[in-house]
């Protein structure tokens, strides 16, 4: 199996990779793409209509000062205190909401970008193998060693991303990558004095095609492991949004029962006024 035969792929990949670092720090494309699938706007909208009828502003006024002979300005303004708190937290919602996005895609966007560069130059290196594929058996050898520790560089970055964001930056994917490439090249030049030719060729027999399926895979493999954790962070996303939503609303319902409670009392008070004969 030639890895000539993948070339297209793998200069599709490059342009896909190379595309996402750029669209990445311009416009911020996770940023746009995670917001738009989650829908703010939509949040925003669903708890103003449902709080702000609870936060009756007008009943509140309509309360007097003193009911049975108690004093009812404090609670009264305490109540408002509390409805504009709720409006005030209600009207900054969606800038909340735009940085839990940004907070919780942080992590993802930086290891994300780093792979996309690792898998751009990858490709390229790929391009140069294609050319050179089955001159010499250690170069073969060498492109196989090579490919594995990539697997193992882009898998660690894309399912661990949230524990090691903080260390990882495009200069050490850049120093990972020549490292690999020192190590690749060690282990190669000590086979070359440690193999004989029957193990050479059962490399050959055995290994070489698994190399060029590997090789046509890996560019794309982290765009499939993006797009399963994308679903997973919008689901989490649209649970805590839920979840705020829903605890705002409790807290405006609070405030409505409140309201009705003095309301209430105050009907009773004046039933009770009407009803009974003066002594």
């Amino acid at each position: 199996m030639e890895l000539g035969s993948f070339t297209s792929a793998i200069e599709l990949a490059a342009t896909l990779n190379i595309l996402y670092i750029a669209v990445e720090f311009s416009k911020s494309y996770s940023y746009i793409i995670i917001r738009h699938i989650v829908q703010i706007d939509n949040f925003v909208t669903r708890c103003k209509e449902e709080c702000y009828a609870h936060l009756d502003e007008e009943t509140l006024k309509n309360i007097p000062d003193n009911i049975a002979g108690r004093n009812t300005k404090k609670l009264r303004e305490a109540l408002s205190i509390d409805i504009s708190k709720e409006k005030s937290e209600i009207a900054g919602m969606k800038d909340f909401f735009n940085q839990l996005i940004s907070k919780r895609i942080k992590a993802s966007s930086i290891c994300f970008s780093c792979i996309s560069l690792y898998l751009f130059l990858f490709c390229i290196l790929s391009l140069f193998y294609s050319g050179v594929q089955n001159e010499h058996i250690f170069i073969d050898m060498f492109w196989l060693l090579f490919t594995t520790l990539s697997y193992i560089i882009v898998l660690g970055l894309s399912l661990f991303d949230g524990y090691i964001h903080r260390w990882v930056s495009l200069k050490l994917i850049l120093m990972a990558l020549f490292i690999i490439s020192i190590i690749s090249g060690i282990i190669t030049y000590i086979a070359s004095f440690t193999t004989n030719p029957i193990q050479q060729n059962f490399f050959i027999y055995n290994y070489l095609a698994m190399s060029v399926v590997m090789t046509a895979i890996l560019p794309y493999i982290h765009f499939i492991i993006y797009t399963i954790k994308t679903y997973y962070i919008v689901k989490e996303l649209k649970g805590a949004m839920n979840s705020h939503v829903d605890e705002t609303k409790k807290r405006c319902l609070e405030i409505e029962n409140k309201i009705n409670n003095f309301n209430s009392f105050k009907s009773t008070y004046e039933q009770l006024e009407i009803s009974l004969p003066d002594a």
